[in-house]
Parts: C-alpha cells; structure tokens; sequence
C-alpha cells in the first residue's frame, strides 16, 4: 500500500534538476528524514566525482520531496550524499572538467515527489533505496537512530491486538513470530530476524541511559564508510553492535570515558 500510494504522488518520473538556482543557491538538499552524517562516504564520493564526474544511471535514479508549492529545493531521499559530494568536488575543483560536466548536466531523469507525502512514504521509500546500496553496514548508524520508534511502535502495536508474551495473538503465533511479521511489514529490508532486533536494542539503551548515543552515532559515522563495497554484512553489524553494548555493561562510565571514548578505541 505505501509502495502504490508513494507511485501516485510522482509529479514528474523523469525530470532534470539543476544543482544551483540563478542566485547561486544550492537546490539539492537532504530531505530532513535521510540526514545521514556520513562524511567518510561523501569523502570516497568526492574524490570519484573529480575523476570519473557522475556518470548518469549508473547508481540509479535520483528521487526527491518538493518543498512548499512544489517547487524547489529538491529534498533528496536518494542521492543525497552523492549530492553533498557533487557539491564538494564543485567547491574544491570548480575548473576540473569531469566536475562541469556534472554541475552543467545535473541529475538527470529523477523523480519528483508531492510535498505533502506522508512521512512513511519517504522512510520506505529512503530505505528502498538504500537497500540496493552494495554498503549494508548502513544500518549501523541507522538502527542505533530508529531503534527506539521501533520499540515504541511495536508496543502499540501490542497493546492494539492484545498480544502476550505467552500466548501471542491466541491464534497459534507466537510473540516471536508476531514480532517478524510486524518488523517485515513496517520497516523492510533493514533487519533478518526479530532477534537482530532484540539485539539490536541493547545497545541504543545503554548509550541512551548514558548520554552517549548522539555522540557516539557521530563518531561511528565520522570514521567509517558504510556504503563502501567493503562493508560488514548486516548480521555482522548486529553482532557488533551487540558486543559493543556487552563491554560498556561490564566497565563503568568513568573508565569508558576516559580510556575507551576519548581515545577512539570504541
């Protein structure tokens, strides 16, 4: 149903965005739903930008929310980091050819999107996209931000249909499967098993509890790049993360703080 709905608020399936308006200013912006801090990723971008320039339809098609009146600035919900690195490389090598070919092309053959698409309609269609990355480590950074509206929403969803612990939904599921069957539904593609989601939890709480978690997403994307080929499949990623909330349960806060955080082993 989000899929259908999301193909019916396409204004236009195969536009042409430019990437400066006649004042110079930028109009390929990240939607506010798909910010990512991802700066090592736009780093690897750059520097593919200035020495290839963006070859149309090889990473697909762009895809972007207008603003109010729906016009511009395009709210990128794909190609928002290729975008801050187009921009870079722009910044950087403004002469470079491959980089004025890009900037005098721009983003070809896009979709525009309705301003007023509902907000679960760009968060499918932002992790669709996403999901074709060769870079699954994504969920990394990802889960620690969204585990906890999954929490929540799961919880009513309980609450709505009545389910126990034991019993499930009194139909011969249970909790365990009832859990997939809604985590499948609501959030695709970004989990294997409900049991990567338990653990998955752990780690946002205790970050949480601690006054870690803002932190702690910023320096795990500052120094890595999870959209590389190179990255960790996602049941990797989940069992790291499930370590890393294993070690700060066993060490108190001073001794992370200030041997582990500070000194980046984490």
């Amino acid at each position: 149903m989000v899929e259908t709905y999301s193909s019916s608020c396409a204004i236009d399936r195969s536009a042409k965005l430019d990437f400066f308006d006649d004042s110079g200013h930028r109009l390929c912006v990240p939607h506010p739903l798909n910010r990512r801090e991802v700066p090592e990723t736009v780093a690897r971008y750059t520097e593919e930008v200035i020495k290839f320039g963006c070859v149309p339809g090889v990473r697909g098609q762009p895809c972007c929310v207008l603003s109010a009146g729906n016009k511009a600035p395009y709210q990128m919900i794909s190609f928002a980091a290729l975008a801050a690195a187009i921009y870079r490389a722009h910044d950087e090598r403004p002469e470079e050819a491959t980089v004025c070919a890009t900037m005098t092309r721009g983003l070809e053959n896009a979709v525009l999107l309705h301003h007023d698409l509902p907000r679960d309609c760009v968060e499918y269609l932002r992790d669709l996209h996403n999901s074709w990355r060769s870079g699954n480590a994504v969920l990394y950074t990802q889960i620690l931000q969204e585990v906890d509206s999954m929490e929540a929403a799961w919880g009513l969803e309980r609450m709505a249909r009545g389910y126990t612990d034991r019993a499930g939904n009194g139909a011969g599921s249970s909790i365990g499967d009832l859990l997939w069957e809604f985590l499948q539904k609501n959030y695709p593609k970004k989990l294997q098993s409900a049991n990567q989601y338990i653990r998955a939890k752990a780690l946002p709480h205790i970050l949480a509890s601690k006054g870690w978690k803002s932190d702690f997403v910023k320096y795990a994307a500052a120094i890595a790049d999870f959209t590389s080929p190179e990255g960790l499949s996602n049941q990797a990623v989940i069992l790291n993360m499930h370590q890393v909330s294993l070690i700060i349960q066993q060490y108190d806060k001073s001794l992370i703080g200030s041997r582990f955080l500070k000194r980046g082993v984490l």
